[in-house]
């Protein structure tokens, strides 16, 4: 284990991509182009194997969702569960259509032979890894906890019923594990080239803020600090070029992640209102004419339902627009001390 990080390390500091690119590789997001015929047919046959899995899943589960369209709460709490799968297979489809120009973009950026710390490159890989470790054991823990309840961690439909003995549910959660990670891994490799381009732009500008502090005029040094800052004009533009083709690749990315977010929020509020609604309607109902004991069970409804059905987020915070409104402040402030100490 400790020979393979050291060759991981090794071989990233070499090539800033060289662990996004094997990511990509491994879940069939990134075929090589110099390799045989052969290969490139079997290399294809897997990604189409893998894009296979993922829309199984969804359809495996939009039948689910489907199947309890009249059961309010379940049909909301799966909706939530699955919205992730469709953000994770959107992105991965609009990055297979963009793939090639994010290429070209890569290998321009190879080429300009600019660097990047190594302490930024080791951050990045063991970011990836992290995620990918930590989300892994998450969902493995849910299909466990699900498992020893009994229930599928989410509705989905399946050719017998998962929920006729343990045997069946195995299989069920099995089958929904095969279809699932790898659409999720896949998320997780776009999620860090994105990333890592990001920290390159961030490492070039600050190499281009020194470089332009670092620079004294004076009679002697004129010819040299002339050649300098044209070489810092010729990257700042360079750059731009760069920013403007990776926000040409990645903008329909952004926009499903922010599609995303604003769908989920969306879910809780009509989750909030819908409850609240159970109370007005109760209310509203003749129950004037009803019996003392039926009275004394619609006001505990009537109570029930004033507290309202809602979406947390590791029951930590309510997914509703303040939580929202507070996360963007909350990300505002971190970046402004962050920017404050770089400065």
């Amino acid at each position: 284990m400790e020979t393979l990080k050291l060759n991981l390390f090794g071989r990233a500091h070499e090539d800033f991509f060289i662990f996004n690119e094997k990511y990509l590789y491994y879940v069939g997001l990134w075929p090589d182009t110099n390799v045989s015929r052969n290969r490139k047919i079997i290399y294809y046959i897997y990604e189409m194997f893998i894009h296979v899995l993922s829309m199984l899943y969804l359809l495996i589960t939009g039948i689910g969702t489907y199947e309890f369209k009249n059961d309010f709460v379940v049909l909301m709490s799966n909706l939530d569960k699955t919205l992730v799968a469709y953000n994770f297979v959107l992105k991965t489809a609009f990055f297979v259509l963009k793939r090639n120009d994010l290429k070209i973009l890569i290998n321009e950026i190879k080429n300009s032979g600019d660097r990047v710390s190594e302490g930024r490159k080791r951050l990045m890989i063991s970011h990836i890894i992290v995620i990918t470790a930590l989300s892994t054991s998450i969902v493995s823990a849910f299909c466990l906890l699900s498992t020893v309840r009994g229930e599928m961690t989410v509705e989905a439909w399946m050719p017998f019923n998962p929920l006729k003995n343990k045997k069946n549910l195995l299989i069920s959660m099995q089958l929904l594990a095969v279809t699932f990670i790898p659409c999720m891994y896949r998320a997780f490799a776009i999620q860090g080239i994105v990333c890592t381009i990001i920290m390159y732009f961030c490492d070039q500008l600050d190499d281009l803020q020194d470089r332009m502090r670092n620079l004294v005029y004076s009679v002697e040094n004129e010819i040299t600090m002339k050649k300098e800052f044209k070489d810092i004009i010729k990257k700042h533009v360079r750059l731009i070029g760069y920013s403007k083709q990776f926000t040409s690749i990645f903008k329909e990315f952004f926009l499903v992640q922010n599609l995303a977010v604003t769908i989920e929020l969306c879910l809780s509020a009509l989750m909030v209102s819908v409850s609240q609604g159970i109370a007005d309607a109760a209310f509203d109902s003749s129950w004037t004419s009803w019996p003392a004991k039926l009275q004394k069970d619609l006001l505990i409804v009537i109570r029930a339902a004033q507290k309202p059905l809602k979406l947390s987020a590791g029951g930590i915070s309510v997914m509703c627009i303040q939580t929202y409104s507070q996360a963007l402040y909350n990300a505002y402030s971190i970046f402004a001390v962050l920017n404050d100490i770089v400065d």
